[in-house]
């Protein structure tokens, strides 16, 4: 496949580049301090890890969606997989912010000692759905790869 994505200047290597490192060492690492939670410090690590890294994406997304504006292309453009990931990346910045959300409501409602069974609750719609997040982010970091083929 032809390469014929638009250039972005810098702001697209630094988008690259930062996801690409957010998105594979970092928040692996996060998933295996959530995973072998066994200590307060592994949970605390992993809110926090896992925070930074759903506010930087979100501020990097940010700063490419200010270079790119909406992308309009029709589905026969040579371009089209660059309009896929844009969707898949608008739709993974939705997801970070309902992560991070649920994942503070967690630690609030500990804090102020909800019922457990509301806890647990809100805790494995974040697991799932965090799980969920992880591979729709990782598969568009693939997306652009192909792109890029």
């Amino acid at each position: 496949m032809e390469n014929n994505s638009p250039d972005f200047g810098p702001t697209e290597d630094i988008h690259a580049n930062v996801m690409a490192f957010l998105w594979g060492p970092v928040i692996n690492l996060s998933i295996i301090l959530a995973v072998y939670s066994y200590r307060q410090y592994a949970i605390i690590l992993h809110g926090l890890i896992s925070f930074f890294v759903g506010l930087f994406s979100l501020i990097i997304s940010l700063a490419i969606l200010a270079t790119t504006g909406m992308i309009d292309m029709s589905p026969d453009d040579p371009g089209n997989v660059l309009y896929n990931h844009y969707r898949v990346g608008l739709a993974a910045m939705l997801c970070i912010i309902a992560q991070i959300l649920l994942g503070i409501m967690i630690r609030l409602f500990n804090i102020c000692q909800f019922r457990s069974i509301v806890i647990l609750r809100i805790r494995m719609v974040h697991k799932v759905s965090g799980y969920l997040m992880v591979i729709l982010c990782k598969s568009n970091y693939y997306l652009i790869f192909w792109l890029n083929d």
